[in-house]
């Protein structure tokens, strides 16, 4: 089962990732609306955007906000893709 997972990817632009039954997968993301962290809930693997390694940009997770991410999600395993 895919389950799509809708987050911001620049103010106004929604953006798409997914859900393969324990994976998670999260790239060009800029916030994660509440409603989509239920469905993120029990993520054993999540594979999340972080594209710089010292900052955010108006469309990515830097490294620091993914960080942040992966505390609220509580994956048992994260990989960064930029």
């Amino acid at each position: 089962q895919v389950i799509p997972l809708p987050v911001w990817h620049g103010q106004g632009y929604r953006s798409l990732g997914f859900r393969f039954g324990d994976i998670c997968y999260i790239s060009d993301v800029s916030d994660i609306p509440d409603e989509t962290y239920k469905l993120l809930e029990d993520c054993q693997l999540l594979i999340l955007d972080a594209l710089r390694p010292d900052r955010s940009s108006s469309t990515h997770f830097g490294l620091p906000r993914a960080l942040e991410e992966v505390r609220k999600i509580k994956p048992k395993r994260t990989l960064f893709t930029g």
